[in-house]
């Protein structure tokens, strides 16, 4: 089924870029990592969503 997460008003920037992340996520398909460690996310052979991760900033996590 579709994604759902929870709206807050934001600025409209911030919310121009959260509707463009959930309509990618809306088409994907398949799921997988890249050999160089990228989460990459398909609809087809049509790159949806690609992810890297980073190391948190010490203390800067969520619930600090």
């Amino acid at each position: 089924g579709p994604v759902a997460v929870p709206r807050m008003a934001c600025p409209e920037p911030q919310m121009a870029a959260e509707d463009r992340y959930m309509a990618a996520l809306a088409g994907v398909a398949q799921a997988g990592i890249a050999r160089d460690g990228r989460l990459v996310l398909m609809a087809g052979d049509r790159v949806r969503v690609e992810a890297v991760a980073v190391a948190a900033a010490e203390g800067g996590g969520a619930g600090d």
